[in-house]
């Protein structure tokens, strides 16, 4: 006798005292037995844990995974799908009631299908019922009441756009399984990405008859009634005031579409699809074009009086901008950072909370902070408020000049979880290192990147003039060693290197390496007398076998075979150059297997090609502006443009008198400065 295929039923929970019996009921009762129930509580306050525990003491196929700190519903349910140990999974929300035949009927449409397709990812979904807090149906359809009309066939449009899946009735096989994780981390509903990935690399089955009673009410984790409904005359009065928002433009949206365009090997009209449906997402603002992209590849409800609503308030339709507060911004600063949050509001510069708070800051306005500059009261109000919070930073391809001579950046981080050169906590970036998939188009730009920069000799400040060296006493066949002096008041020092002197790293490294010939290069700030850090040529002589000033480092990477660091971007440099690096610290490129470190931290769990690297730290995740224009930019072009300007620098001499002479007074302002404030 051929037995029923084992369905795990993943039941992602949070504060469902409420509802989750009647679930779990329904579940138990359906005609079709061969599943597991695996529950995940993602940290539930309520009683939630002890009713699945009772539960557990009378049905051995049920299983509970506590979270030690909350997910959220997204992460919730990638936990509870990667520990399906089945082939077949099936999702449920925590306070709907499930049709005692809806697994069955699904698992019928599953079988036929690999039947026809065998190995492909399958997905069965299925419409539903709306019932109410009580119980009581409130519509009979859930598709006809949200305008759904999916296609039988592959309809990447309509997916893409309204969807139409619900994850309460998603059932998918274990070939979908391994395409859909991990999640993207952007994720703001895990439907909607399972979904795309199966329409275009799969087979969907939809059901049009209801086989969930999809409980809408206050509490819902991903719903709720003011979702659901429509009120119209609030509808009317929005578009009235051309305030009516159109669909989509969120950016999870547009990282979701980005990751599977990335992730997967499309069909031609399919990457067409999301890619025209990716610019109607970052253009935002309205206009004929845009709209011409919604109709054309489909991507709206199917009803003639939505679309032609829809089309007249998204022409109307005029984007407002919020207000961004900003942290500890220099006043020097401030008239070129503008240039890179042109589309995201109107930038508020403050210095405390209550001046935020008197220019209109609320609990959900984004906080942006400078690097680390420490502001105990904002920080506290975005804790308790779970405000947006990011940090900026300059980028690593920076300028021609010095920053500490207050000439402008042409790249900026922002990062939304902590900063890069702190590793005591993790950054996007190192996220992004330990997370991303880097697709083939990004691998071939890092390539290309790497070899630019090591072809035109492009480093972050770029204020050196190249020279020819001559290392004294140097011996046939002897390890050159370049050590980078830093600015030892540097966040990076604090946090990644715990506050280590350049002397100290000298040191370390002369006792280390006593057969190879060391070269210390002090830091350009610290020469410039602009910040902490100098070591008296006399002092590291003792430890070096030769101090050198004023060059840029691809003179120096010429001549050199290691570079030892404690987190300087020099260890970066020299990677993209072809050298070997060891770190003393702990900056963003070290843990990931491409350096020697003689510090460890265990988040960094991947080993990554140098590619990766660099895909990661100069293509995703700095913002670059042009110079000539202050307009958004890709790397690419601002290399271009920064290798004009640094041959311009090296080769006209007025331009660089006028450079040099600027700087010189720059200087010379910020030390009188430091002297009337008795620094």
């Amino acid at each position: 006798m051929q037995h029923d295929p084992l369905v795990s039923v993943v039941l992602a929970s949070y504060n469902g005292e409420k509802y989750i019996a009647a679930q779990i009921d329904s579940i138990l009762s359906q005609n079709y037995s061969a599943f597991e129930m695996i529950v995940c509580d993602d940290a539930s306050t309520d009683e939630t844990v002890r009713i699945v525990e009772a539960y557990m003491q009378r049905y051995p196929q049920i299983s509970l995974y506590k979270n030690s700190e909350q997910l959220g519903f997204v992460s919730n349910f990638e936990k509870g799908i990667g520990l399906a140990k089945s082939d077949y999974v099936a999702l449920s929300d925590q306070d709907d009631i499930w049709e005692n035949d809806k697994i069955r009927r699904q698992m019928q449409a599953m079988l036929a299908a690999e039947k026809r397709e065998p190995d492909r990812p399958v997905m069965i979904h299925s419409d539903l019922s709306v019932i109410d807090a009580e119980e009581k149906v409130k519509h009979a359809s859930y598709f006809r009441l949200k305008r759904y009309r999916l296609k039988k066939s592959k309809d990447l449009g309509h997916i893409t756009g309204p969807s139409g899946v619900m994850g309460n009735t998603i059932l998918f096989n274990r070939a979908l399984k391994e395409k859909i994780l991990p999640f993207p981390e952007c994720l703001a509903f895990h439907d909607q990405w399972i979904a795309l990935v199966n329409e275009v690399s799969g087979i969907r089955v939809t059901l049009d008859m209801p086989l969930v009673r999809y409980r809408i009410h206050q509490d819902n984790q991903s719903n709720s009634e003011e979702k659901v409904g429509v009120d119209k005359i609030n509808v009317l009065s929005s578009f009235l005031r051309r305030e009516l928002t159109p669909p989509y433009l969120n950016s999870a949206r547009a990282c979701m579409v980005e990751e599977v365009l990335t992730r997967y090997v499309l069909e031609k009209d399919d990457e067409v699809l999301l890619t025209h449906f990716l610019v109607y997402l970052k253009g935002k603002k309205g206009s004929l074009a845009l709209l011409r992209i919604l109709w054309k590849y489909d991507l709206l409800k199917r009803d003639f009086a939505y679309r032609l609503a829809f089309s007249l308030n998204y022409l109307c339709f005029k984007e407002k901008q919020g207000k961004l507060y900003f942290f500890g911004f220099s006043h020097w600063k401030r008239h070129f950072i503008k240039a890179f949050f042109v589309t995201e509001g109107e930038i508020v510069f403050c210095q405390t909370l209550d001046e935020a708070h008197a220019k209109g800051m609320k609990t959900d306005s984004p906080v942006y902070i400078w690097g680390k500059k420490p502001f105990v009261e904002v920080e506290a109000y975005i804790k308790e408020n779970r405000s947006p919070l990011y940090r900026v930073e300059d980028g690593f391809i920076r300028s021609v000049s010095l920053g500490s001579d207050l000439t402008k950046a042409y790249s900026l981080v922002v990062d939304s979880r902590g900063i890069y050169f702190d590793p005591h906590t993790e950054s996007d970036l190192e996220v992004m290192l330990n997370e991303r998939y880097f697709d083939a188009v990004l691998i071939a730009r890092s390539q290309k990147l790497q070899a630019y920069l090591s072809d035109k000799r492009i480093s972050k400040y770029n204020a050196d003039r190249e020279g020819q060296i001559v290392l004294p006493n140097l011996k046939v066949g002897q390890r050159v060693i370049l050590v980078p002096g830093q600015v030892e008041d540097d966040a990076s020092i604090r946090y990644g290197a715990d506050g280590m002197s350049n002397l100290e790293l000298l040191k370390r490294v002369a006792a280390a390496e006593r057969d190879a010939y060391i070269i210390f290069k002090p830091h350009p700030d610290v020469q410039a007398g602009n910040r902490k850090g100098a070591v008296t040529v006399t002092e590291a002589e003792k430890y070096c076998n030769v101090c050198i000033e004023n060059v840029t480092p691809d003179s120096l990477f010429d001549l050199v075979d290691e570079v030892h660091t404690m987190t300087s971007l020099l260890g970066f440099e020299a990677l993209i150059r072809g050298k070997e690096v060891t770190t003393y610290g702990l900056p963003f490129y070290a843990g990931w297997g491409l350096t020697t470190d003689k510090r460890t931290l265990s988040r960094r769990r991947r080993q990554r090609s140098l590619d990766e690297l660099v895909a990661a730290a100069l293509i995703c995740y700095p913002r670059y502006i042009n110079p000539l224009d202050d307009k958004p930019c890709e790397v690419e072009v601002l290399l271009e443009v920064l290798d004009k300007e640094i041959k311009r620098y090296n080769k006209n001499s007025f331009y660089k008198a006028y450079r040099d002479g600027r700087n010189a007074a720059s200087r010379t302002l910020q030390r009188w400065i430091k002297v009337l404030k008795s620094e």
